[in-house]
């Protein structure tokens, strides 16, 4: 049997693990400080699974991102309790915003409640 295996296969067998990555030089540039997301554990056989995967993460999370702070006051705060919880994605439209005009899918990171106000602090 053994005989049957090329010396590629060999050796693409014989390794315990494989890794993909996917790099931008752009956003390494502009962004020097940035930190390198975790090692993400997956179990693909085929590598270009895994690069693939690699490749859609680096599209998703290498967008430029910045917090918003949005405010709701009185009767509208109450409505945003279900789905204002930390973590959850949220829609804001503001069409007075160039980048909120159609709605923006944003991550909610703190909720703040004053008086008959609420405060969120969002990313995306």
């Amino acid at each position: 049997m053994a005989g049957a295996v090329t010396a590629t296969e060999r050796t693409y067998w014989d390794q315990a693990w494989r890794s993909a990555v996917s790099a931008n030089t752009a956003i390494n540039a502009a962004y020097p400080l940035a930190e390198d997301g975790p090692e993400l554990i997956a179990g693909f056989d085929p590598q270009a699974d895994a690069q693939s995967l690699a490749d859609r993460l680096l599209a998703i999370f290498g967008k430029p991102r910045r917090p918003f702070l949005a405010r709701q006051r009185g009767g509208a705060a109450g409505y945003c309790w279900p789905t204002c919880q930390l973590g959850a994605c949220i829609a804001l439209r503001w069409p007075q915003h160039r980048a909120l005009a159609t709605g923006q899918p944003l991550i909610v990171q703190g909720v703040s409640a004053r008086g008959d106000a609420t405060t969120l602090t969002l990313w995306g």
